[in-house]
């Protein structure tokens, strides 16, 4: 009797410019093992864009936004204290029209992506399906609209959306992915738990009222307290030593070196190489 195929899944975090590091760390997944067709893939906040491009199948574009199109005050720009990171930019000139995204590839695929976004009004956690209607774009304008910096909420369906840790974050999103039936899954966790970051989110979250507050602080304390099932098969592609770059750091020189370091380190990951045997 033939073996049945595992469903394998790929999640990636969030992280802002140390999603450059996923970026590496994808590109090795496709150019040196071949994996190009998950059964899943879920993603949220900076992880959105590469795991776009990926579904869609435009792995050169995935290098040249990370490595050409985002070191530029366009984008980041500390003087822009109303707007640090311009998501607009991003979203509308860079993924639209410099490098653009095959929107229509996204949802033809046969992969089931999905992207994570914050309720900006009740603080849980929702999915945009790619199979649905709403635009890939705005719903990554929405995953990554980070309050502190971006200073816009996403309106979709008549509900407002923001980026925030719980939806940037991996665990929720491996609860997702075991509920849509992956065995196997592949996590590509970005160094996002910086003290600052932190710091700044739970300000912000404080202002918030008392819904949200509630149903964010239920999501972090699973995110604390989660433990991976026993039939699940997981693996962690994560930094093994500090990386160049920070959430805003998009410097040319920090970036290129970053996705060499999640290229070369899951590359060489021999833990990696053993889980992928039998796939």
């Amino acid at each position: 009797m033939k073996k049945r195929k595992e469903k394998i899944a790929i999640i990636m975090s969030g992280g802002g410019m140390m999603c450059s590091y996923g970026v590496g760390a994808i590109l090795a997944l496709v150019e040196k093992y071949c994996i190009t067709q998950p059964d899943i893939v879920i993603t949220g906040s900076g992880g959105a864009g590469t795991m776009s491009y990926y579904v869609a199948e435009q792995y050169s574009s995935i290098r040249n936004i990370w490595s050409n199109l985002l070191s530029t005050k366009k984008f980041i720009d500390f003087k822009r204290y109303y707007r640090v990171i311009d998501i607009d930019y991003l979203i509308d000139d860079v993924f639209k029209v410099q490098d653009p995204l095959n929107e229509n590839k996204i949802k033809k695929s046969k992969i089931d992506y999905f992207i994570a976004v914050t309720n900006y009004d009740n603080g849980k956690v929702e999915y945009f399906s790619s199979r649905n209607k709403e635009s890939i774009f705005e719903t990554m304008r929405a995953t990554m609209a980070l309050p502190m910096v971006y200073r816009k909420k996403i309106r979709i369906n008549n509900n407002n959306y923001c980026d925030s840790y719980n939806s940037s974050a991996v665990e929720l999103n491996v609860l997702k992915a075991i509920e849509l039936g992956a065995e196997k899954i592949i996590v590509i966790n970005n160094d996002i738990s910086l003290f600052i970051n932190n710091l700044a989110i739970n300000l912000w979250v404080l202002c918030r009222n008392k819904e949200f507050r509630k149903n964010y602080h239920r999501n972090r304390e699973f995110r604390r307290t989660f433990s991976i099932p026993k039939n699940t098969k997981i693996i962690s592609l994560h930094p093994t030593r500090n990386l160049k770059v920070s959430t805003l750091n998009n410097s040319q020189k920090a970036l290129k070196e970053t996705i060499k370091q999640g290229y070369d380190e899951t590359v060489e990951n021999h833990e990696l190489k053993i889980f992928l045997k039998g796939k």
